[in-house]
């Protein structure tokens, strides 16, 4: 898969401007300004599992720190160059498209909760209907474990993933109010 997804990036201007990719070049142990390789992930069975996140970016086993948006798939990853969910269009996820075979899922993590009518939201799915991709759309948190869930069961499939704008991080001794205390949502 890596080698057509560089067949992709060389072809297709529109990819390039979208995302970021390294070129891994083999070099001597002392060599200077040469790019090392380091194999991110020796488990070859699971693949990739997001262990954490915050504002910041993703925490991708074993321990790599990746940030900013990215898009993973469960055996490589990439650097994503968007800024936030509402600037998601079909450039920014043509990648999809093109993959071979097609992924059995797609999950689209959103870096904060969306009103289910948002324009942009509309569009994504009708670009996932018109593609025909089988896609989910989910806040972070709740995309990051489908996403864990579907790589522990070994489907073929790829997440986009937007960080959080903020993470709440509840101080020792908080407790939430009582269901009868809360403000009403809108």
């Amino acid at each position: 898969m890596t080698s057509s997804i560089r067949k992709i990036f060389q072809f297709n201007s529109t990819i390039k401007r979208c995302f970021n990719s390294s070129t891994i070049r083999k070099c001597e142990l002392f060599d200077q300004g040469k790019t090392t390789m380091k194999f991110m992930n020796k488990d070859t069975e699971n693949g990739f599992i997001i262990n954490a996140f915050s504002e910041v970016g993703f925490t991708v086993s074993p321990s790599f720190n990746i940030i900013g948006p990215m898009i993973i798939f469960p055996r490589m990853f990439l650097s994503w160059n968007i800024a936030t969910s509402s600037d998601m269009n079909e450039e920014n996820l043509c990648l999809f498209n093109i993959i071979e075979p097609k992924l059995d899922v797609l999950i689209i993590g959103l870096d904060k909760d969306y009103p289910a009518y948002a324009p942009f939201l509309n569009d994504i799915r009708s670009w996932l209907k018109k593609s025909n991709i089988n896609g989910e759309i989910l806040p972070i948190k709740h995309a990051i474990s489908t996403y864990n869930f579907l790589t522990a069961e070994g489907r073929f499939i790829a997440a986009a993933l937007i960080p959080p704008k903020t993470v709440f991080i509840p101080k020792v001794g908080y407790k939430p109010l009582p269901d009868h205390e809360r403000l009403p949502a809108f």
